[in-house]
Order: C-alpha cells, then structure tokens, then sequence
C-alpha cells in the first residue's frame, strides 16, 4: 500500500462523514437503519460486498461488508470494527448533540469520540484499501447497542459462525482511545 497518499482529501471526507454520522440519532435502542444504509452504500460504491442481521423487530441492524483481497495467499484478515450507537443526550448540551459543530479544531456532536468518528475514518479511507491491490479481505463490521447491554455483536457473530467467518479474524480495531 502506498504511503503517497495526499491525505488531506481523506481528512476532509472523514469530517463530511462524520458530520453525516453524527446526525443520525442512533440512540441505544433505537432505530440505526439510516446510519447503516449510509455506511453500506459508501462500501457497495466502491465494491464491498455486505450483508446485514437485524434485531427481532427489525429496528436495529448490524452491517458486516467486505473488500475483498486481490490475491488468494490465505492471510488472515484484517477487521475494522465498531458501534453505530450513542447513549441517551444530558441536558448539559448547549448545541444541538446531533449537529456535528467544530470549535477549536475540535467536533463536537453525539459520537464523535466513541464510535461515529472510528467509523467515519474507516470509511473515510475505505476507497483506498479499494483501489489497493489487497492481499487480504478488509471487513467492516458495524454494530448496534454496545452502548447499553452489547445487544448487536452476539447476532452478528452468530451469523458469522454460520457463514464460518468467525475464525478467519485477526486485528479487531474498536477504539483508538
């Protein structure tokens, strides 16, 4: 992989992504449906392959997709993971928490520590891996309620059991905290 990249293109997708992210109010135990189609059609248009598992209600949805590698050379892939949900909103917010705000070079706004921003770099750099040629499937694995009782990873890995994904797994990245 080239470490040529003009990176400052990449910075300022991850911001525009993470300002998206931050406006979708995926409370713990609400509906994310919105958030995961954003994500899944970020990855479908530059050639993920994904699938997603729901809650019984169909409320809330895990999205798993996956670059896959160029080559067939049996290296263990590498998985970029995180939570699509935010805990509830304290009355201490002086700004709408769902409007992605810059002060001070900082963003402020419901999950941009944990995980909104995770992911809006992970998709942000995305295209690249695409463009790569990866010698080692890339999978996204984005998930629902970490935040109250880790609700949505107990499906999704049910489902990768099935699919015998499960122990092809290497490096989990949750967070960079």
């Amino acid at each position: 992989m080239s470490t040529e990249n003009n990176l400052d293109p990449i910075f300022k997708n991850s911001i525009k992504i993470l300002t998206d992210l931050v406006s979708f109010k995926t409370i713990s135990g609400e509906d994310n449906n919105s958030l995961i189609n954003y994500c899944d059609e970020i990855l479908k248009k530059i050639g993920a392959t994904s699938f997603k598992t729901y809650d019984e209600e169909k409320k809330r949805v895990n999205l798993f997709a996956t670059l896959k590698s160029k080559k067939n050379n049996n290296k263990k892939p590498i998985i970029f993971s995180g939570h699509t949900d935010v805990v509830p909103v304290s009355k201490d917010w002086s700004a709408d928490p769902f409007v992605a705000t810059i002060k001070n070079d900082k963003i402020f706004g419901r999950g941009t520590c944990d995980m909104k921003g995770f992911i809006a770099c992970a998709l942000a750099y995305a295209p690249i891996f695409a463009k790569t040629n990866l010698n080692r499937n890339i999978h996204f694995s984005f998930t629902f309620d970490e935040e109250t009782a880790c609700q949505g990873a107990p499906i999704l890995i049910n489902e990768l059991k099935k699919k015998a994904l499960i122990r092809e797994f290497v490096l989990l990245v949750n967070q960079l905290i």
